[in-house]
């Protein structure tokens, strides 16, 4: 069943077009559902034959949130992402590094708050495959597949979240060139680093309703990029925030937190702000403008 799903990947990623800012089919997004309940109950061949469905029926990833695998939340459609993290579950380490390079290609995961947990699996599947993935893409990269047009080839994926001390690979810089530091800032969105694995973390445990476990994991969290310092006191802001509304005896003092986070965050980002399509409206304004947070059971209570 996977080695079916590997054969169709290659022929989507031959066709595939760039990313495109519609809505993904209505079809093409119950697949895409389906392929995710069976890798949330770890079926990953099935996993990865509804993705592979869904691909062909739409390969152009979009970060907005259409998808509703729970039938609660509504997730964006990520399914080259997805689909990477099924195979390499199965241990079809070369397409799912396929997988992965042309969902970076397209960059929809990087621009949705949404894909955190996907990409949290994908980090935590690449560590425990890293050597074979390493292998793959040396191999991708000396001889891409014949299936593929090489014009349109894919360029070499960014397996996981990079360190923060390293460098993505750029392209259309050859295999095994760095682009200077000074340079990824002008970087196209699609080879930009991802998150770090601590604000992945905490994203999805705040997210998921859980702000102490989110604020324990950025205690310490510390970064000499402002905007993964500015992402981290948002979260904390957040989640200082939603423990306002917790814990009620304690909520000048959180709240009062909340307010440095906020402030920390602007520091770092001035243009920084919560995404309406995943923060509470309450928070949206608290953040907004703090002096908003008076009178504070009214703030708390939307």
């Amino acid at each position: 069943m996977v080695r079916h799903a590997s054969a169709l990947l290659c022929l989507v990623l031959a066709t595939a077009a760039p990313a495109s800012a519609g809505e993904p089919k209505p079809a093409a997004v119950r697949a895409y559902e389906r392929g995710a309940r069976e890798l949330e109950f770890g079926r990953f061949g099935e996993a990865a034959q509804a993705f592979a469905a869904a691909i062909a029926l739409d390969p152009d990833e979009s970060p907005q949130p259409v998808a509703r695998p729970s039938g609660m939340n509504f997730e964006p459609y990520l399914p080259h992402l997805a689909l990477g993290v099924a195979l390499c579950e199965s241990g079809e380490i070369p397409a799912a590094a396929a997988s992965w390079a042309e969902s970076d290609r397209q960059a929809a995961a990087r621009a949705s708050r949404g894909a955190a947990r996907l990409l949290l699996r994908r980090t935590e599947c690449s560590d425990r495959h890293r050597e074979s993935l390493s292998q793959a893409e040396g191999t991708r990269a000396s001889a891409p597949s014949p299936a593929v047009d090489v014009a349109s080839a894919a360029p070499p994926a960014i397996v996981g979240p990079q360190p923060e001390e390293s460098a993505p690979a750029v392209p259309p810089a050859g295999p095994g060139e760095i682009e200077p530091r000074e340079t990824i800032a002008a970087a196209p969105p699609a080879v930009l680093d991802s998150p770090p694995r601590a604000l992945l973390r905490a994203a999805q445990e705040l997210f998921d309703g859980r702000p102490a476990e989110a604020l324990a994991l950025l205690e310490r969290f510390a970064s000499e990029r402002s905007r993964a310092r500015a992402q981290a006191h948002l979260l904390r802001a957040a989640a200082c925030f939603d423990l306002a509304r917790l814990e009620p005896d304690s909520a000048d003092e959180w709240l009062a937190r909340a307010r440095s986070e906020r402030r920390a965050a602007i520091g770092a980002a001035p243009a920084l702000a919560p995404d309406r399509r995943f923060f509470a409206p309450a928070f949206v304004v608290f953040f907004a403008d703090s002096a908003q947070a008076k009178p504070l059971p009214d703030l708390l209570a939307r």
